[in-house]
């Protein structure tokens, strides 16, 4: 197993530009200013999408509140995080040989149906969307032999894990557009999982995603399914209705071939889709 270590310079580094305000916004009611629904960073507004008609959504009121409210779903920090507590933590985490219950599922899902279709021999590259910490990613990397990239919203977390040798940017999916050319470079597999609900447009950002794979390229992807009542005090913006993620998939242009409510024990209720871009033979 790899050992993520970073030099003195760069803890320093990261501990004057991120972890200093970070420890302050949790001792600031745990960036209350954001999460809070009465807080006026965030209002309800009614918009019509494609498919799914009138939704209720959270709105930021200024732009920027939103990349502040989802920078608050980071690492998880406390009021004495260090960057040596943090680093630990990520070694403990990325142990392929200590995978938790909700990945053991999502991965060994994707991998049966990879295996089912008929352009798994010429996979070269995935994508997981909202990686946080690029578990997913060294588990593609370690089985598949295959290159893998990520994005995130949290600029630490990208800086941090680019140190440690990843493959992974910065992107915002509500306000930056082209996927694709962030590493110059369309995709076999996109994975992406509680992110959608984070998007005022759930819907532009499937087209996002939909617009930076590969034809035949396999989408796996997983929302909580809150109803009209998304939870704004996790960063969520957009409540999804029962069967309304395979709708945008849809319209979207993907094709679904596995649809499931399968979750981890004690894990909330989900929608998790398996779709395809263009039409797939089995073999």
């Amino acid at each position: 197993m790899t050992k993520f270590e970073l030099s003195d310079e760069r803890k320093k580094y990261y501990d004057e530009k991120y972890l200093k305000r970070y420890r302050q916004q949790k001792l600031n009611k745990n960036w209350s200013e954001y999460r809070n629904k009465s807080s006026k960073r965030f209002e309800k507004v009614e918009k019509t999408f494609p498919v799914l008609g009138k939704k209720i959504v959270w709105q930021e009121t200024k732009k920027g509140y939103n990349l502040n409210l989802q920078e608050s779903r980071g690492i998880g920090i406390k009021e004495d995080t260090t960057i040596e507590s943090i680093l630990k933590e990520i070694n403990e985490t990325m142990d392929i040989n200590n995978v938790e219950e909700s990945d053991a599922i999502r991965f060994n899902e994707i991998v049966q149906i990879l295996n089912q279709i008929d352009t798994e021999k010429d996979r070269t590259s995935m994508l997981e969307i909202g990686f946080r910490v690029p578990k997913v990613q060294s588990l593609f990397e370690n089985f598949y032999k295959i290159k893998t990239f990520g994005v995130d919203i949290n600029g630490f977390n990208c800086e941090l894990f680019s140190d440690l040798g990843y493959n992974v940017s910065f992107f915002d999916m509500n306000h930056n557009e082209c996927l694709e050319s962030v590493f110059n470079e369309k995709f076999d597999t996109v994975c992406c999982y509680h992110v959608l609900e984070h998007l005022e447009d759930p819907f532009k950002g499937v087209v996002k995603i939909y617009n930076s794979m590969k034809e035949n390229g396999i989408f796996h992807v997983e929302i909580p399914i809150e109803r009209e009542n998304p939870q704004l005090e996790y960063g969520h913006l957009f409540g999804f209705m029962p069967g309304e993620l395979g709708n945008v998939l849809k319209e979207a242009g993907f094709n679904i071939v596995h649809a499931t409510n399968r979750t981890h024990t004690g894990g909330s209720w989900v929608e998790r889709y398996t779709a395809i871009k263009g039409e797939i033979k089995n073999d």
